[in-house]
């Protein structure tokens, strides 16, 4: 059964907190501080949440990536929303009922990814990983 948690004053609450695309340092896609749309990286099968550690600011190009590269996007999604000390793994693995880690290393393991370096980075700082 599809689960969809709608909260607008979190959506509002981000709104107000965080001010153009959070992924232009990563994929250039933008004037930094252009029209801006809340993405969720959680939101397959329409489970899909608003909570602080599931939104992030990006612009069309951004949001179009992200959901054309669901895994690198994910972990591309999660960076900056750890970086911004809104994440909270617990949360999000007990409402997605997958271990983030588990998605995080596999992009980590793909020596042909751009977001190879990051997703090692985040297994170091936040799972303790080597």
């Amino acid at each position: 059964m599809p689960r969809q948690m709608k909260h607008p004053a979190v959506i509002a609450d981000h709104v107000a907190k965080v001010h153009g695309c959070e992924l232009k340092p990563f994929l250039h896609c933008c004037t930094q501080f252009g029209p801006t749309e809340v993405h969720h990286p959680l939101c397959g099968n329409a489970n899909r949440i608003d909570a602080t550690w599931n939104l992030v600011s990006v612009c069309q190009r951004a949001h179009r990536w992200c959901e054309a590269n669901k895994t690198a996007g994910l972990v591309l999604c999660w960076h900056q929303i750890a970086e911004r000390w809104d994440m909270d793994w617990d949360a999000m693995e007990a409402f997605w009922r997958q271990s983030p880690r588990a998605r995080i290393e596999m992009v980590a393991d793909d020596a042909g990814s751009r977001w190879q370096l990051i997703a090692k980075a985040m297994l170091r700082r936040y799972f303790d990983a080597p």
